[in-house]
């Protein structure tokens, strides 16, 4: 396989499971992912202010998770 048509499979599938990626990840793990997420968040450790980055971080759910303790950017 060319890495042109690896390339376009790729895209393909991810495109046709990104709608549906949070409720799967949802369902597949009984919710407990919240509980987990939250917790990874929480152990962290961050202050009002902090900076983060989310890197290949999924859906950005924990960058939201992070942001609601850290306040708004300064821009």
């Amino acid at each position: 396989m060319s890495e042109a048509e690896k390339t376009r499979r790729v895209i393909r599938h991810f495109n046709s499971v990104a709608g549906q990626y949070d409720f799967m990840n949802t369902l597949l793990s009984f919710g407990i992912h919240h509980l987990w997420k939250r917790e990874a968040v929480n152990m962290i450790g961050l202050a009002p202010g902090a900076r983060v980055i989310d890197v290949c971080g999924g859906t950005g759910d924990l960058a939201v998770l992070a942001s609601r303790i850290i306040g708004p950017s300064d821009g």
